[in-house]
């Protein structure tokens, strides 16, 4: 039974370590018994690490992909799906959570070649 308070109920994957200004992407498959919302959130206990994504899932699988970079270093860090809010029945599959190279631009021009390499700046 859910009291409409998104973070009363969850699944918690814990003691993850996440590296200060990498960027991540947490890949997952969801569904529900019919639609709904829920929240994805990466932090340590009391603080974001820089997710916070709510999504609207329904009866049909849906492939989902976030992409966020870590705030700070953290050896605690914990990927959090919320689903409280509503009543009824989740199915996750294939969680990851995938380290991402760099992304690289080359760009060639005719007496010679850049490089770029592009960094999020907050």
């Amino acid at each position: 039974m859910s009291d409409g308070k998104e973070d009363h109920i969850g699944l918690t994957q814990c003691a993850l370590t996440l590296k200060e200004n990498q960027e991540y992407e947490l890949r997952f498959k969801v569904k529900s018994d019919r639609s709904r919302n829920l929240a994805v959130l990466a932090a340590r206990p009391g603080k974001n690490l820089g997710l916070y994504r709510r999504i609207t899932v329904s009866n049909d699988w849906k492939n989902i992909s976030l992409m966020f970079q870590s705030l700070e270093n953290c050896s605690d860090a914990q990927v959090q799906f919320l689903l409280g809010e509503d009543i009824g029945t989740v199915w996750l599959d294939q969680i990851e959570l995938i380290e991402r190279q760099p992304e690289v631009l080359r760009r060639p021009f005719e007496k010679g070649l850049v490089y770029l390499n592009p960094m999020r700046q907050t």
